[in-house]
């Protein structure tokens, strides 16, 4: 008799044992799961400390997770703490783009497809600073093209700019103009572009709407403006020369074109 209770004993026990494991499996895997799901407190700081839009479907499709993107950060760290360390640290988190020193310090570009990942990372001691430098993602508008450059008359149209250091504008449907220019603002934000400027056609253009298709002509008057006096000095060697970007225009044209203004 007391055999069997032991027995029954040691096999409660030995239940007990393996539901308590199942239940700590069960909560170890439910927080392995949250990980990186949610914003902690220090990562909304973090965001709110940045002028970017969040919100704006560009960047919230990532944390959606219906478009691929990726967070870049600059982080600074002291020269001291070994790059090694460091690299493998981050590496938990993201990558390591690459490292440089400047002003005494490591300053290193990190980047990572999720952004609440980085809870570690600012409450580490190795880092001085971390700064959210761009996001990029493969967020597409739902705006079809026949329906953005669509329209029934003239005002319907208007020229936008779709590129980022070299312009690449478009003629687009009018009420596309701030959901395409916010995209663009946003999807561009943090870049840095060499110091340079170069004219284009469309600067000196006008929207139209051709066959129900928005396109430009020119605005001869801004064009005469700007360019006949420098043209009607300019050398034999060169007169054929295109003077804008997205045009074969030439000073030749130019001259022909604006004799009469």
């Amino acid at each position: 008799m007391k055999k069997n209770h032991v027995i029954i004993s040691v096999f409660f026990l030995g239940l007990l044992a393996i539901g308590s494991f199942i239940v700590l499996f069960l909560i170890f895997n439910s927080l392995e799961k949250e990980v990186g799901t949610k914003p902690t407190p220090e990562i909304l700081v973090f965001m709110k400390g940045h002028p970017i839009n969040f919100s704006h479907p560009y960047i919230s499709c990532i944390f959606n997770k219906t478009c691929n993107g990726t967070f870049e950060l600059s982080l600074s760290s002291d020269i001291d703490n070994d790059i090694s360390t460091l690299e493998n640290f981050l590496n938990l988190y993201g990558e390591m783009r690459s490292v440089n020193i400047l002003n005494g310090f490591y300053s290193i570009d990190f980047e990572t497809d999720n952004l609440y990942k980085i809870d570690p990372l600012l409450k580490s001691s190795f880092f001085n600073s971390i700064s959210l430098l761009r996001v990029r993602s493969d967020y597409k508008s739902g705006i079809s093209d026949a329906d953005l450059h669509s329209c029934f008359q003239d005002e319907d149209c208007v020229i936008v700019n779709e590129g980022d250091c070299i312009p690449s504008p478009d003629i687009i449907n009018k009420k596309y103009q701030d959901e395409i220019e916010s995209l663009f603002a946003i999807s561009h934000q943090g870049e840095i572009c060499p110091a340079f400027w170069s004219s284009n056609i469309y600067q000196f253009s006008i929207a139209k709407c051709d066959n129900k298709i928005c396109n430009y002509r020119l605005n001869e008057t801004s064009l005469c403006g700007i360019f006949y006096s420098d043209c009607k000095h300019v050398t034999k060697e060169y007169e054929n020369a295109s003077i804008l970007l997205y045009s074969d225009l030439s000073c030749k044209d130019v001259i022909d074109l604006c004799k009469d203004f």
